[in-house]
């Protein structure tokens, strides 16, 4: 019957532990994201993106070589009602979004 018991107990505490540690879009993860930040410290932050999508743009294309290429990216994280989108210019944050779906 102990044995029965502490096992129980032990399930019981890993369920916890991993709902606990799971969970990465909330407003206090968002809340650290910078203007500024690169993609790799939102992903630290966040963990890898449920959706990417980007382009590439040359403005000096055949007008003014020196203005260089600019890149852009949205990615997008959701988790439960929480959802995270985050756009980048040149791999730098540049504007950022948290909604929560009640």
């Amino acid at each position: 019957m102990n044995s029965l018991r502490l096992i129980s107990l032990s399930i019981l505490c890993l369920i916890l532990l991993i709902n606990c540690s799971a969970q990465q879009i909330t407003q206090t993860n968002y809340s650290k994201i910078k203007t500024g930040m690169s993609v790799e410290e939102v992903i630290r932050i966040l963990g890898e993106p449920d959706k990417s999508s980007g382009a590439d743009f040359d403005p000096s294309f055949g007008v003014l070589p020196t203005m260089g290429t600019f890149s852009g990216t949205h990615m997008f994280w959701r988790e439960g009602d929480n959802t995270v989108i985050i756009e980048f210019l040149n791999e730098k944050v540049r504007f950022k979004s948290f909604t929560n779906q009640f």
